[in-house]
This record gives structure tokens, C-alpha cells and sequence, in this order.
């Protein structure tokens, strides 16, 4: 597996084995059946346990303990000394937080992100044009944690809609939503949800 190590106070890559004398040095335990994504951080002292799951580039904090069979999505940050006991209930507050990092303000509102065409289109859908204070809903669409590319539409995080903007190699806006919880449709390093209004439209080309 390929994770980064702190070594000399900086995170290095190694290609290691579970039971490594570089996880060891650490006093770092990885359950054997624990599945851990590529270029994942994990700090000193820390405990994955029996079949947990370890998202892509998820930062693992310094004494930190995950439990068994919890599941932490691609890029989530796990603060030090943070405990995971179980994988929270899907589409929960604390589901969300673990795979996206963001929280919701008192209504349960998240402010998500998206880029897309200069033009207001949708990379991937061009009969689909976002505007500026547009409010979208389709109610026949159904929550289904196990599709994660399918019907409704798509949000992710700030830097998340940015990377993806920039590696279009085309000009593009990233445009600024409300999602309420209970619209969301299935959550991983992005969200699919069935109603949004726009509330900002941002142009990064400077």
C-alpha cells in the first residue's frame, strides 16, 4: 500500500506492507483485513481496525482510532486523537462530514460546489444550463447510497469543483449552492442530490 508517514516531522510516501517495521517504528496498527487507499496520512499511534475502510488522500490523525468495520471517505480529515467507532448512519450530519468535511448551518443547509462550462452548461450534460439564482428539484428521485454517478445532480466541496474546473483545460465558472439535507441522494467525495438553489456564480479566469 502506498501511504504517506511522518518522518522527520514531514509526511513521507512509502510502499509498505501492513505489518512493516516503518508502521511499527510508529506504533501504528493496521488490522490485516483493513483496506486502506492510495496516498492516505497516517500519524503516529494510530489504530485501523478489522475491516475498516481508509479513503484515497484521507488524513489520519496522531492517535487516532478507527474502528472496526467504519468507513472513512477519500479525502476526509480525522483530527488527532479523534475516535471512529462505528460509520455513522448514511446521509447523517456525522455520514457527511466523514466523506466531505463540511457541516451544515442550523437549517441544515450546506453550501456545496460545482464547476461547469462559461456558458452554463454541465460538462457532463450540455441540455442542462445552470443560472444565476436558479432553484432545481425532481422529487421522483429516490436516495440510493450504492449509486454514486446517476440522476440528479452533482456537488462537491470548494477545492474539490476547483481541481476538477482546472483539469478541463477549458475556461469555467464554479458555481456556489444550497443543498439541504434532506435532499441529498447519496454521498461520497461528491454529493447527488435532487434540489438546489444557486446562490453564487464565481469566475476564476483571471
Amino acid at each position: 500500500m502506498k501511504i504517506f508517514l511522518i518522518e522527520n516531522n514531514e509526511w513521507k510516501l512509502f510502499d509498505i506492507e501492513k505489518d512493516s517495521s516503518e508502521l511499527k517504528s510508529r506504533n501504528i496498527i493496521i488490522a490485516y483485513s483493513a483496506k486502506i487507499g492510495n496516498y492516505a496520512e497516517i500519524g503516529n499511534y494510530a489504530e485501523i481496525g478489522y475491516y475498516a475502510e481508509i479513503g484515497n488522500s484521507a488524513k489520519i490523525g496522531n492517535y487516532a482510532k478507527i474502528g472496526n468495520y467504519a468507513e472513512i471517505g477519500d479525502y476526509a480529515k480525522i483530527g488527532d486523537y479523534a475516535k471512529i467507532t462505528k460509520t455513522p448512519a448514511h446521509f447523517s450530519r456525522e455520514y457527511i462530514f466523514i466523506h466531505m468535511g463540511i457541516l451544515p448551518n442550523s437549517n441544515g443547509d450546506y453550501t456545496v460546489y460545482k464547476a461547469i462550462k462559461m456558458n452554463g452548461q454541465s460538462f457532463f450534460d450540455c441540455n442542462f444550463i445552470y443560472k444565476s439564482g436558479m432553484t432545481w428539484r425532481d422529487n421522483l428521485l429516490k436516495k440510493d447510497q450504492a449509486i454514486e454517478c446517476g440522476e440528479g445532480c452533482h456537488f462537491t466541496t470548494y477545492n474539490n469543483a476547483v481541481c476538477f474546473g482546472e483539469s478541463q483545460h477549458i475556461p469555467y465558472i464554479i458555481i456556489e449552492a444550497k443543498v439541504n439535507i434532506d435532499d441529498i441522494l447519496a454521498v461520497h467525495q461528491k454529493m447527488r442530490v435532487k434540489a438546489f438553489t444557486i446562490t453564487r456564480i464565481m469566475n476564476l479566469n483571471f
